[in-house]
């Protein structure tokens, strides 16, 4: 008899994201389930409810995400063969070994009545597994939670993710193609390589904005002095969130590593190592993103967001990887990058080379066509472990450890 394929549910206990309203979170589920106020609120009484049972693993992943937008939080729970769930419960006889329904108060061989034989913790664990905390859609919860594991197993990638990853390269080499319509997206790369400087000099205490440049083309993100008042302000942050997540262990840890490092980069050169590199490295992380979602379908309101996502995160990945191929490779063009903008302004990785590293331009164009391969990598991934680092995610942001 061929094995059947696991079947997963959606478990509801009654939790929602951090931040989030009550009141709208119960609005959103009642739209998204067009079902009454007094519905939902039996939602939120009960300790645990079946929202959705006998979903597949891509099913269960994208009730998952759908419901979630609402902000409530569910569990992804594998189910039990159906041969094992009805399969019917016996006890045996503690006089004379006979094997019987469960449901009996004696013995049909000896006549025995179980309930002297039984001490008091033993009825009240049977009185405790006959009595329902499901809703309709699911009998006896009790007793098969006992028996299931949560699922944060891989997911696999569904052939509308294909289908967008296609559709998406299609796109992107038509419009490499036209070297009309190529000019024309190259400023979204602008625009993200842009703000990317523009966030790490706020990070990192200087105010900045970012702007195109009409003269030279491309853009430039302009800052001014250090002002300490910024410095102070994140440091604040950093105080509330290990108050507010003190009780979180891990979490803390977490906060502590980030905010050494932080430290030691923000009082030395490193800070603008990092603020000159996340011009290009905001673009592979916004690569990453679009990838993500052209796979995932997650915040897709339409399905043709998908091959629209794809051709963006492939347009910025391929611009990426030709234009750290030619820098590592090509004299001239090694030469035409630093003479850009009339040759008064240094290029990133140029200073990055020849003021931090001291090494050739092509070295730093290498490390960086190295980091070029990775968005498509960490999209993938992203998406195949996405129930374990959501669920190791919503741990982490809880306040109180569960």
């Amino acid at each position: 008899m061929p094995a059947q394929k696991p079947l997963y549910k959606l478990v509801f206990d009654g939790k929602i994201r951090e931040g989030e309203d009550l009141r709208q979170v119960k609005a959103r589920l009642s739209a998204l389930f067009r079902t009454d106020e007094k519905t939902i609120d039996r939602l939120f009484q009960n300790p645990s409810t079946v929202v959705k049972h006998g979903l597949t693993q891509q099913e269960v992943a994208r009730y998952q995400q759908a419901i979630e937008k609402t902000g409530m939080i569910c569990r992804i729970l594998k189910e039990r063969p159906q041969a094992q769930v009805n399969a019917k419960k016996t006890k045996i006889c503690p006089r004379c070994g006979l094997e019987q329904e469960a449901e009996r108060s004696d013995c049909m061989r000896c006549g025995i009545v179980f309930a002297r034989f039984h001490s008091q913790s033993e009825r009240q664990r049977k009185g405790d597994e006959e009595r329902s905390v499901g809703q309709t859609h699911e009998d006896d919860m009790d007793q098969e939670k006992q028996e299931e594991e949560e699922y944060t197993g891989p997911l696999s990638v569904e052939r509308e993710g294909w289908w967008s990853l296609t559709g998406g390269a299609v796109i992107t080499a038509i419009v490499m193609l036209i070297p009309f319509l190529n000019y024309i997206f190259s400023y979204l790369i602008v625009l993200v390589h842009e703000l990317g400087h523009t966030v790490c000099h706020w990070v990192f205490g200087y105010p900045s904005i970012p702007a195109f440049d009409f003269v030279y083309g491309g853009g430039v993100a302009i800052h001014q002095d250090r002002q300490m008042i910024l410095l102070a302000v994140i440091y604040l942050c950093f105080v509330y969130l290990f108050y507010l997540f003190r009780r979180n262990l891990p979490t803390m840890v977490i906060l502590a590593v980030v905010a050494v490092s932080y430290s030691l980069a923000v009082f030395t050169p490193i800070h603008e190592v990092i603020s000159l590199f996340m011009g290009h490295g905001f673009e592979l992380i916004f690569a990453a993103i679009f990838l993500y979602r052209a796979i995932s379908g997650s915040a897709v309101i339409i399905a043709v967001e998908r091959p629209l996502y794809g051709f963006l995160g492939m347009f910025i990945e391929f611009r990426a990887i030709g234009f750290a191929y030619r820098l590592m490779t090509s004299q001239d063009y090694r030469a035409d990058y630093e003479a850009a903008k009339g040759g008064g302004h240094w290029m990133d990785f140029s200073r990055i080379a020849e003021e931090y590293l001291r090494v050739d331009l092509s070295v730093v164009a290498g490390l960086f066509l190295i980091c070029c391969l990775m968005p498509p990598v960490v999209a993938f991934l992203a998406y195949r472990y996405q129930t374990s680092w959501m669920f190791t995610l919503s741990k982490l942001l809880s306040p109180e450890p569960e």
